[in-house]
């Protein structure tokens, strides 16, 4: 009886004690490895979700990314692609080293200036004036774009004209920071002019807009002051060494804007 009863003591001692302690340390290991690895995959995927926001959030990096070409002295057209500003894609131009002439002189629209690059659109539609289509206004002179709002006396027309300059008027969509709204509710790929310090830029909307969120579009990149162009199809065309592009087609009593070395 005594016998058997230490035996029965060791069986409760070696499968009741010792070894569930042994399986509960190991669990207890393994646990923790599980959580450590689980703790820094989440940290690991946070900080690629932030970063992709963080981009998102600065859109004016868009705009810097343009910029590059400048630093070279070679005129140059760059062309960048935004996805997803204010949920309007957008195709932006920059002329860099080139300068700017008004014109309604179709055969200058085909001077391919030996290879070097040039960049024609069309500002005005066929047969309306230069002079009354808008609030906001281009100014051109020496090669060199201005981009405002029109005042009461048009002082900067009369500039433009003394200074053997050039000037057009369209809709306004940004003007010093501030948007200008639409009363038009249609939409259209749209397409802009627009200039912030010293750089100038022509903006497309990829998809068809209205032109509030064009003009929100647009100012989420950081431009200050911006006006309408007429809409695609009409003329627009890119030619230089990395890029051939053209839509539409150049029609008579138009104005273009050239953009050449």
């Amino acid at each position: 009886m005594k016998g058997g009863k230490n035996m029965k003591e060791d069986e409760i001692q070696v499968l009741g004690i010792n070894k569930p302690r042994e399986n509960r340390w190991v669990k207890i290991c393994v646990t923790c490895i599980i959580s450590i690895v689980a703790i820094i995959a989440c940290f690991y995927i946070w900080s690629l979700i932030n970063e992709k926001t963080s981009a998102k959030e600065d859109p004016t990096e868009a705009v810097a990314e343009t910029r590059s070409g400048r630093v070279q002295n070679e005129p140059r057209i760059n062309v960048l692609y935004e996805e997803g500003v204010m949920d309007v894609p957008l195709r932006i131009i920059q002329p860099s080293n080139m300068t700017a002439t008004l014109t309604l002189d179709m055969t200058a629209l085909s001077d391919t200036l030996n290879g070097k690059p040039l960049m024609a659109i069309q500002v005005q539609e066929e047969g309306k004036s230069t002079s009354q289509n808008g609030e906001g206004y281009c100014a051109i002179v020496n090669g060199q774009i201005a981009i405002g709002k029109v005042d009461e006396d048009d002082d900067t027309r009369d500039f433009c004209i003394a200074k053997g300059g050039a000037y057009f008027r369209q809709t306004p969509l940004v003007i010093e920071g501030v948007i200008h709204k639409s009363e038009a509710k249609d939409k259209a790929v749209r397409r802009a002019l627009a200039k912030e310090d010293d750089y100038v830029y022509i903006i497309e909307s990829e998809k068809e807009v209205s032109v509030d969120d064009f003009a929100k579009a647009i100012a989420a990149l950081g431009v200050s002051d911006v006006i309408c162009l007429p809409d695609s199809p009409n003329f627009f065309s890119i030619h230089s060494n990395e890029w051939d592009y053209e839509t539409g087609r150049s029609a008579k009593n138009c104005s273009y804007l050239i953009f050449k070395p």
